[in-house]
């Protein structure tokens, strides 16, 4: 059995609404993702940073590595090698290089769509024009896969964080919705927002990956509910899915990074973590 429980939704999408999408992207700001984007952007300017994260978070499933770790590592990389790109293909070859050293879990389907990535090419023409929705479209056409699916939403993000690195603030369209791993599962399981009869916290994550659209489903209601975007919503879930060993939500307030404390305040976040935590207090 898995449902919606749509009491749960409203308190959940009552704290969101409290935090507001200013305080949202404050958790943006400390999100290591962003952190590597700015650190190549700095280094590398415009010289294709912004397709080359584009493209290689189509490749971004199946790490072998932490998702922070993957994506210093290849910004580190990219700042190595940007001064030898010249067109698109140069991108493409290097990530190529990239995913065949340090992305080999299901090396040869991850080449394979890169090479198809090669021939959408007229793609890049709208990675500078802030229609992330169209872009998510084409993408999905491109990749041949739906809309909803975690690499073609997280190719959008890490774009949207190439944006935001140079100064350029957005709000991303409302129909895109989360990629739905497991720390959101995580989340989505404590928050009680989807309810399962599993008896363990386990195996009701599990199935909360196997039922990824109702995860999606769940977390729309709550984004319109509390008029912030899924995506920016990602940004805090992702953030508090590290907690996903702790037992105690007093562990989890005490752990929240200061820097949010010291720009958001207290109260607001120790609201939002009961509601995200729900399940630690019962």
């Amino acid at each position: 059995m898995i449902s919606i429980d749509h009491l749960r939704i409203d308190k959940v999408a009552k704290a969101f609404k409290e935090l507001g999408i200013e305080r949202v992207k404050v958790f943006e700001d400390i999100d290591p993702q962003l952190e590597a984007v700015k650190y190549a952007v700095n280094r590398c300017g415009n010289r294709y940073t912004d397709y080359a994260f584009y493209v290689n978070a189509l490749l971004a499933y199946r790490l072998k590595m932490k998702g922070e770790v993957f994506w210093d590592l290849f910004a580190k990389h990219l700042v190595d090698h940007c001064e030898e790109f010249e067109d698109l293909y140069h991108v493409i070859e290097f990530i190529e290089r990239f995913t065949k050293e340090f992305n080999t879990l299901a090396q040869l389907q991850k080449i394979k769509r890169l090479h198809r990535i090669r021939t959408c090419s007229k793609l890049y023409n709208l990675l500078g024009k802030g229609n992330y929705a169209e872009l998510a479209k084409k993408t999905a056409i491109c990749v041949g896969s739906p809309l909803h699916a975690k690499t073609v939403v997280f190719s959008v993000k890490m774009l949207y964080y190439t944006h935001k690195a140079v100064g350029k603030e957005s709000l991303l369209p409302f129909e895109i919705p989360i990629p739905v791993d497991r720390r959101i599962a995580f989340i989505t399981y404590t928050s009680a927002i989807v309810r399962t009869d599993m008896a363990s916290p386990k195996n009701a994550v599990a199935m909360l990956m196997r039922n990824s659209h109702i995860v999606r489903d769940a977390w729309n209601i709550v984004a319109s509910a509390s008029s912030i975007p899924p995506l920016h919503i990602d940004s805090v879930l992702w953030y508090f899915g590290k907690f996903s060993h702790v037992k105690d939500i007093r562990e989890v307030i005490e752990n929240i990074d200061g820097r949010l404390y010291a720009l958001l305040g207290k109260d607001i976040l120790v609201n939002l973590a009961n509601e995200l935590f729900y399940i630690l207090n019962l």
